[in-house]
This record gives C-alpha cells, sequence and structure tokens, in this order.
C-alpha cells in the first residue's frame, strides 16, 4: 500500500494541485483581510472558505488524482498485478491527505491573521474546525471517484461545487434539514466559529449555537464514508470481472 500511495503522489507531483492546496487557503485569508481591513478575518476566512472555496478545492483534488489514469482510459491500472479496489484506496489515501493538508494550511493562516489582525477564537478551535472540515468531506471522495469516471471531470466539478455551495446555505444548513449530508460542515461550523452559514455572527441566544450538534453530524458522515465507500468497492470489482 505504501508503494501505492507514493505512486498517486508521484502522479501529481506536476500539477496545479500541488500548488492549490495552499494557494485557495492563501487567497482566502487574503481575501479577508483586504476586503473586511483587518477586522473579522478569522471568521470571515472559515465561513467563505466552507462556504463556496473549499468546495473549489476539494473537486479540484478529486479531479487531478483520478485525471491521469483517466487520459489513459485506466489502462495502466487495470495492466497492474493488483485488485483495483486497493488501487482506488490508494487515491483515497492520497486525496485525504491533501484534504487535510489544504485545511491545515488555512489554520495556519487564520492563526497568523489572528496574531496580525486580532483574533476571534482560541487556535484550538480553529484547528477543530479544520479537522471537522476535513472529516466530514471524506464521505464524498468516493462519490467523486465514480462521478468523474461516469460523468466526466467538468460535470463532476460543477456538481460538486453547486451541491456544496447550495446545501451550505442558510435556509438548509441552519435547518432541520443540516442532517443532508452536504449540509454537515456548514451546520458544525456555526457553534464553532460564532458565525451563520451566511457569514452573519450569531446571536447569543440563537440555537445554532448548540454543538450538541458536532458528534451526530461527524458520525452521520462516517456511516456515509462507509457507505459510498462500499459502493465504490462494489463499482470496481463488478467491473474488474
Amino acid at each position: 500500500m505504501n508503494r501505492i500511495t507514493r505512486s498517486e503522489l508521484l502522479k501529481t507531483r506536476h500539477t496545479f494541485v500541488k500548488l492549490a492546496l495552499f494557494l485557495f487557503p492563501l487567497l482566502t485569508i487574503a481575501l479577508a483581510i483586504f476586503l473586511l481591513s483587518g477586522n473579522m478575518v478569522q471568521i470571515s476566512a472559515y465561513n467563505w472558505w466552507y462556504v463556496l472555496i473549499m468546495p473549489a478545492t476539494f473537486a479540484i483534488i478529486c479531479i487531478s488524482v483520478i485525471q491521469s489514469d483517466q487520459k489513459m482510459d485506466y489502462i495502466n491500472l487495470r495492466l497492474l498485478p493488483l485488485q483495483q479496489t486497493r488501487l482506488y484506496f490508494g487515491k483515497f489515501v492520497v486525496t485525504s491527505f491533501y484534504l487535510c493538508l489544504t485545511n491545515l494550511f488555512l489554520f495556519l493562516g487564520s492563526l497568523l491573521s489572528g496574531f496580525l489582525c486580532g483574533r476571534q477564537f482560541d487556535w484550538y478551535i480553529g484547528l477543530e474546525a479544520s479537522i471537522i472540515l476535513t472529516v466530514t468531506y471524506l464521505w464524498q471522495i468516493p462519490l467523486c471517484f465514480l462521478s468523474i469516471e461516469k460523468a466526466g471531470t467538468t460535470i463532476t466539478f460543477v456538481t460538486t461545487l453547486l451541491l456544496n455551495l447550495v446545501m451550505s446555505s442558510q435556509p438548509i444548513a441552519a435547518s432541520d434539514a443540516w442532517l443532508i449530508p452536504y449540509a454537515i460542515p456548514a451546520r458544525l461550523m456555526a457553534p464553532l466559529i460564532k458565525v451563520n452559514p451566511n457569514g452573519i455572527p450569531l446571536a447569543d441566544n440563537s440555537f445554532l449555537n448548540d454543538s450538541t450538534v458536532i458528534i451526530p453530524g461527524i458520525l452521520t458522515s462516517l456511516m456515509m464514508l462507509c457507505l459510498t465507500t462500499w459502493v465504490m468497492n462494489w463499482y470496481i470489482s463488478a467491473n474488474e470481472r
């Protein structure tokens, strides 16, 4: 498995994704500093990140990991004397690593902006937020892999972006529909960074301050990860025969 993972990392060595991993978090922080003149930078950066910029970054990561094999019609994978499920698991590991890395860059950027412009929350809140964003997105990776293979990169990018954008909106993420898997990241961010999905700071008496939703949200995302992984493995195994 280590060889498979190293191979997948090498495939993306000279691609845009390596730049995107730190460029997009950096741009998010820079925009928050510039547009808000140094006020409320941390919470605004996290809000813009999970609503709009992270879904685009995530889609780019998934596409980059798959694209080199897609261009060869996956012939290079089929010729290897290994189970296809193991190869795709290697891709899942690399995609998860990149997702974790880009969220870590956002955390470090927000930590630095907190020192420069004033902080709105403690460092461990930012770290917790980045970890939760990573965990609650993992289930989408197998889904994106299947979508890229069946529908192509453009449709996958657009649908991934739109689904996350719409489901992170105030009417959905701040309602009883928040357990829709795509809406979970936005709902869990509210009690952590104390801001509505629409960017308005939470009122003290807002029900979105309730942090008891975090554990159920994470568990739901992990159950979805098991489901989408099973579907991906079933599809790959069926196409191997």
